[in-house]
């Protein structure tokens, strides 16, 4: 749709948001200044270097290098979100330490979180190779949002409560 944020710039609307958070120091309007201070900053730099041909340093990086990066930092972004998939809250920045939270994540899953994550990252996953024109018409995320929310609903995921799972006590909150 016309309103809707696809691709790169989705990931980039957060790490804004993240920018203007930060740089405010809990005043959104400063941090909202600081921020645009900080892309016209940037956008002079890029510019300066483009001026003074530096673009040409990129040639001497294998392509392989590159994908290789972006790999890393998309496993690391997996990594930072499959503890949510999984209805588990975990507060760690290192990414080493996350990768080795995730044997203790599985363990301790929210079977009802973890269901409507799991279902939503299938529905998404087969959304994708799905080539019914109908289907295709109507973005991903709404699908799961369609077929997942009167799940949540059923399950009762809004509203705090506790339930038991295999002889296992587990919280909505």
């Amino acid at each position: 749709s016309k309103v809707s944020i696809k691709g790169p710039a989705g990931g980039l609307s957060a790490i804004v948001l993240g920018c203007v958070l930060a740089l405010g120091n809990g005043d959104l309007l400063s941090g909202y200044r600081n921020t645009l201070a900080v892309i016209v900053a940037s956008g002079i730099l890029a510019t300066l270097l483009a001026v003074l041909r530096f673009g040409r340093i990129s040639e001497f990086l294998p392509v392989s290098t590159i994908h290789g990066m972006m790999a890393a930092l998309g496993l690391l972004l997996v990594f930072k979100q499959v503890h949510a998939l999984f209805g588990v809250q975990v507060i760690e920045n290192d990414s080493l330490r996350l990768i080795q939270l995730l044997p203790q994540t599985i363990e301790n899953l929210n079977p009802k979180l973890a269901l409507i994550g799991l279902l939503s990252l299938g529905i998404m996953i087969a959304h994708s190779y799905v080539k019914k024109n109908w289907i295709q018409a109507i973005p991903g995320p709404v699908w799961v949002l369609a077929l997942v929310m009167p799940l949540a609903a059923y399950l009762h995921l809004d509203a705090l409560h506790q339930y038991v799972f295999n002889v296992h006590t587990y919280t909505i909150d």
